[in-house]
């Protein structure tokens, strides 16, 4: 059995934050006040651990940008790779919080630690209907399908 080293969790999400922040569609004060938004209401407070500050309703102008400058910095400094540690219950706020497709980029490569591909469920909760509806869109595009295939060239 052949062994395979791959990045830790908490490495691989900091990769994909940086690449799209070099990329240019990361930016991080938006990055760093969804994350905070995300993990102050995902994570029970009595789990919470983190540095990260939830700006209270009653901050002042200037104490709320103060909050924002220093979540700002902590982020930019994981995201960076300036520091070691990355709590583990930032993980789901931190990947939730990336671009569209840095999040699937994300979503895709801790799946496949698994050899699974991250899938969505379908909204509405209609599953077996949605089921039906793929089943019936895959029918009516194999029939169109048949002629073309027919003669074995394509």
């Amino acid at each position: 059995m052949s062994i395979v080293f791959h990045a830790s969790r908490k490495d691989l999400v900091r990769s994909i934050a940086r690449d799209a922040f070099n990329a240019g569609e990361l930016n991080l004060m938006s990055f760093a006040e969804r994350i905070q938004e995300l993990y102050f209401t995902l994570i029970p407070p009595a789990s919470q651990d983190t540095n990260l500050r939830q700006p209270c309703d009653d901050a002042t102008g200037e104490r709320f940008e103060a909050d924002r400058r220093h979540n700002r910095q902590i982020v930019e400094r994981w995201v960076k790779g300036r520091v070691a540690e990355f709590p583990d219950d930032m993980e789901e706020p931190w990947v939730m919080a990336l671009p569209d497709h840095w999040r699937d980029k994300a979503l895709t490569d801790l799946s496949a630690r698994y050899g699974l591909l991250p899938a969505r469920i379908p909204s509405g909760g209609h599953t077996a209907a949605w089921t039906g509806d793929i089943m019936q869109a895959m029918g009516d595009m194999l029939q169109d399908f048949a002629p073309i295939a027919e003669d074995g060239v394509i």
